[in-house]
């Protein structure tokens, strides 16, 4: 039996909600079912969800909105989508109760930091020091931006070690850090690319984008199949 990853759509086009098909396939790549979870499901349904998932994955996505970590929106803040920032965040702290494994990827990590009480700059323009590439413009989503060092003693550092090489596609950074959250990462700009959540077994967010890079970083490989086996976990407490 495969655990089943609860993966929450990313936006909408229209009126189409849609997962971009690289989440899709990481996941069934390191042998793990991946269920879509619509956005601004009632209440009531998502306990369906949260009982049937051994683990989620927030994906990437467009910015969210700033009235929602107490800022006016600035000229530099890009598309914004005010519903599904509030489904996503309240479905956030609903999967921090359950202790369940939880991948938290670009706009996911930053979700995380919000349903923790933190806050973002909207744009990295507006980070003190920031100073090197953030949104690259190689052809391939998989090419390497920049070095991320990440902190020892950290669970980030039990899976990829001191240092890694990352893609990166984002323009919002993480300011505030949230309540009981640590900062396990950074570039040296000092831009925060890695949170945890020492609270759960497994909750981990990344700035970049580990599902463009999996197939050629041994390192991303093992982001991934570290998820898995701890969702293996919750599946195996499930069922015994």
């Amino acid at each position: 039996m495969k655990p089943i990853i609860g993966i929450l759509t990313c936006g909408f086009i229209r009126q189409s909600q849609f997962v971009p098909q690289s989440y899709i396939q990481a996941i069934e790549t390191f042998k793990a079912s991946p269920v879509i979870i619509p956005a601004l499901l009632p209440s009531h349904e998502l306990s369906t969800y949260l009982s049937l998932c051994d683990g989620f994955l927030f994906c990437g996505g467009e910015d969210v909105n700033p009235v929602l970590f107490n800022q006016e929106l600035h000229p530099l803040s890009g598309h914004t989508n005010f519903l599904l920032d509030v489904f996503q965040i309240q479905f956030m702290e609903e999967v921090l109760k359950t202790q369940k494994p939880l991948l938290a990827i670009c706009r996911g990590v930053q979700i995380l930091n919000l349903a923790r009480g933190g806050s973002l700059y909207q744009d990295l323009t507006l980070q003190p020091g920031a100073s090197i590439c953030h949104m690259q413009k190689t052809l391939s989503k998989g090419d390497i931006c920049h070095q991320v060092k990440i902190q020892p003693g950290t669970l980030l550092s039990r899976i990829l070690g001191d240092s890694v090489y990352t893609n990166s596609y984002h323009h919002q950074s993480i300011r505030d850090v949230g309540a009981d959250l640590v900062v396990s990462a950074r570039t040296s700009d000092k831009t925060i690319e890695a949170l945890e959540f020492p609270d759960s077994p497994y909750v981990l967010g990344v700035q970049w984008h580990p599902e463009h890079m999996y197939e050629s970083s041994k390192k991303m490989s093992r982001l991934f199949s570290s998820f898995i086996e701890a969702a293996n976990n919750t599946l195996s407490a499930k069922i015994s």
